[in-house]
């Protein structure tokens, strides 16, 4: 027999007692974005693309918006959280997986009935295209500077705006964690990188290194550059350990994972990473 799902104010309890160390039970969430509207011809009947969205500040603002509301009456009925709408609808800039590898100077792009992507741009382990990219001063490359001033201009559309009845705000758009520094090597040099761990170790970690410290100095100026419009830490998902194995993964990334967190303030140096 399949039980009701939780009330809103169950599912407050829920959250509460969890915060609190007393757990009732683990919470359910789900990690989700507004692909689910721009590939569900259900829910995309204007037929937007990522394309679309990707140069439009109203379309983006508009899937946001289409997305919020899907999650609201749709996927928390089986999720703890909640299932009336907000009385600010709350919209983000959303880049995908694309913005590290792109800020590195690879070209976006949209492959049709799919999210956005890049090509690898890094033709041999040697290439030093990578290291003429200032990672000191994220707020001054060329990738950062568009997408802020897109975000502007959706914050612009934003203003006094109103949906269903309620305002729209957006949300601060800060790029503060990583997909990893495997899966963005990846990226970069496609499924040679794989092989350069093996054949030219050396010149591989220079590259892993590299992706590391800049999503470092990234999260460091957008923390700044947002203040306390922001939460401080943030993870990491480095989806390509799936085709390494456990000691691999810990010769090659497990230190570059490392070396991201213990730059986090508040995390504690020599923190047990364990897999």
């Amino acid at each position: 027999m399949i039980s009701a799902p939780p009330s809103n104010e169950q599912k407050r309890l829920i959250w509460a007692r969890y915060r609190e160390r007393q757990p009732v039970r683990v919470p359910v969430t789900l990690a989700c974005n507004p692909r689910i509207i721009l590939l569900d011809p259900s829910l995309n009947d204007a037929g937007y693309t990522f394309e679309d969205a990707a140069c439009d500040p109203v379309i983006h603002v508009e899937v946001g918006l289409r997305f919020q509301h899907y999650v609201r009456t749709v996927l928390n009925h089986v999720t703890d959280g909640p299932t009336d709408l907000p009385d600010v609808w709350q919209v983000s800039l959303h880049t995908y997986n694309v913005y590290e590898a792109a800020y590195f100077g690879a070209e976006v792009c949209f492959p049709t009935g799919q999210v956005p992507a890049t090509e690898p741009i890094l033709t041999d382990s040697g290439d030093e295209a990578m290291f003429a990219v200032d990672v000191e001063h994220p707020l001054e490359n060329p990738y950062i500077r568009r997408m802020l001033v897109f975000w502007d201009e959706m914050d612009r559309v934003c203003r006094d705006m109103v949906w269903q009845g309620r305002p729209v705000q957006l949300m601060p758009w800060a790029p503060t964690g990583s997909d990893g520094a495997l899966t963005v090597a990846c990226n970069l040099r496609g499924g040679d990188f794989l092989l350069d761990l093996l054949d030219q170790p050396e010149t591989a970690q220079r590259l892993l290194s590299r992706i590391t410290e800049a999503a470092i100095h990234r999260r460091r100026a957008f923390e700044q550059y947002w203040g306390d419009r922001i939460s401080r830490g943030n993870g990491l998902a480095d989806d390509s350990c799936i085709m390494l194995s456990e000691p691999q993964y810990r010769r090659h990334i497990m230190p570059r994972h490392r070396r991201f967190y213990d730059a986090q303030p508040g995390v504690a140096r020599g923190t047990s990473f364990s897999i």
